[in-house]
């Protein structure tokens, strides 16, 4: 009895001692990652879901992060050493989205360049619950990852008896099932002080991560000083600057800038920018207009170089205009998304530490500098209306060459005086321009051109026209293991 009683303690003690060791262990950034993806939606607080998924996994074993992303290669997380990058699967992923579509649109918006979309429904009555059903379905046939609201409007929640919260509930959890769902959405308001309070936004939020708490919840505000009363209602933050006609066009980058500092490096920032016609949320004064090519890019790229890690193009149906169905707005913005899908992989890459001078400082333009083992990347945005001439210095680089990466937008255009002039003090910025094709009809086929390009001395020097955009590529010096590598 005694020779038992102590073999049962010697190996209680073995396992002891082993689950200690294993404790103990350092913790693999692998297993840190996937933690981080599974605990960024979850109910019960991220640290504390943190702690128990860093002990379950390395008491289990589980230390290579690809072979624990296998078992669930659509999990939604993000990298807080790049700036909370968007993962999915384990790789990273930067989302190219586009608002309101159907599912017999999924392949030529797929084809376009957009990886993201949103359903032309909303929830969660039966026939909006099988019409969900299907286009997720659809999205997951033609690789396409999806947002959803998860209960719209929000008064369904208030009040609602258990039957009709029962109904919700079952709608959550079995979107959530889908592979294609990415995460859940909250329509993009406050725009007035009478919509959504934050305090229903918080309750949907609670709904939703007690029925699925594998997907992030992405709280959308359209007004800048919202931003911070809606921050703790949301996984991750969406700003939804509609500038054009009204405002001016750096009203994109000025509300990234904005959430991305409330943010505070706690979670990621995307940006929802308009695409279509206005047909009458405001009263007109400049008639129905929508952004053009050049200003859909500019916005893009002011909106990535500020911080955004994904965005989404807000198109509208019903009583508004179909974006893919109008001849000269989705070829438009068929070529901007076709050239952001091109370029991002630069998006996904770590922010560089080095830092490059812009001259003169106080020039309407935003930088952003990207590298990798081999190259920096760097992004420069004129979210102004004027020519410029723009010098760079980038003698705190290592670089062997440089040279200017091309795009899809053509040069033959001109730039109209803006249709009507109004004062916004000391900025040169105004509301709206008629961008306009010298050859409407004919794709030249040319690529846009970099005006008065050198480099010497260390110096980048070139001229920017209005709402000007360039990225560079700047190879860093080759290491002789790189010679022998080939």
């Amino acid at each position: 009895m005694e020779k038992r009683a102590g073999t049962i303690l010697t190996v209680f003690t073995m396992v002891w001692l082993f689950r200690v060791s294993c404790v103990a262990a350092p913790v693999s950034a692998d297993i840190k990652m996937f933690c981080r993806t599974r605990c960024v939606n979850d109910y019960r607080g991220f640290d504390a879901c943190f702690e128990q998924c860093i002990s379950e996994k390395t008491a289990t074993g589980i230390v290579e992060f690809g072979d624990a992303q296998a078992s669930d290669p659509n999990a939604v997380g993000t990298d807080p050493g790049r700036g909370h990058t968007i993962t999915v699967g384990g790789r990273y992923f930067f989302p190219i989205g586009l608002y309101n579509i159907f599912p017999e649109d999924m392949a030529q918006v797929q084809a376009a360049g957009f990886n993201l979309v949103h359903a032309h429904t909303s929830c969660c009555n039966e026939d909006e619950l099988e019409m969900h059903e299907h286009f997720l379905s659809e999205a997951e046939r033609t690789g396409m990852k999806v947002f959803l609201m998860p209960v719209f409007p929000p008064n369904r929640l208030e009040g609602a008896d258990p039957e009709n919260l029962r109904l919700l509930s079952r709608a959550v959890q079995r979107r959530a099932q889908s592979p294609a769902l990415m995460f859940w959405f909250l329509f993009p308001r406050p725009r007035f002080e009478e919509d959504i309070s934050a305090e229903a936004v918080g309750d949907i939020r609670f709904f939703t991560s007690e029925n699925d708490p594998n997907h992030p919840l992405v709280a959308a505000v359209s007004q800048e000083k919202s931003i911070m009363d809606y921050m703790p209602a949301g996984n991750w933050i969406m700003v939804a600057p509609f500038p054009l006609p009204y405002y001016p066009i750096d009203m994109v980058r000025n509300q990234v800038r904005s959430a991305v500092a409330a943010a505070a490096g706690q979670r990621p920032v995307l940006a929802m920018l308009q695409a279509h016609y206005d047909t009458g949320v405001f009263p007109l004064e400049f008639g129905n207009v929508r952004p053009s090519e050049e200003e859909l890019y500019n916005m893009a790229h002011q909106a990535v170089a500020n911080g955004a890690k994904g965005l989404v193009f807000w198109d509208v149906h019903g009583e508004k205009i179909d974006v893919l169905r109008h001849p000269g707005a989705w070829p438009a913005l068929r070529r901007v998304a076709t050239d952001l899908s091109a370029h991002s992989f630069i998006y996904v890459m770590k922010d560089s530490l080095r830092k490059v001078a812009l001259s003169p400082q106080n020039a309407p333009v935003d930088l952003l500098l990207k590298e990798d083992d081999t190259d920096y990347y760097l992004l420069a945005v004129n979210h102004g209306r004027r020519h410029l001439d723009i010098q760079i210095n980038l003698s705190g680089l290592d670089l062997a060459s440089v040279e200017p990466m091309p795009h899809y937008l053509r040069p033959d255009l001109y730039v109209a005086p803006p249709t009507e002039q109004q004062d916004f003090g000391q900025s040169d910025i105004v509301p709206l321009q008629s961008y306009t094709r010298m050859y409407e009809e004919k794709d030249t086929g040319l690529r846009h051109r970099m005006r008065k390009f050198n480099f010497s001395g260390g110096v980048l020097s070139f001229e920017m026209q209005p709402i000007d955009v360039w990225w560079f590529r700047i190879a860093k010096p080759e290491t002789p293991a790189d010679r022998y590598s080939e």
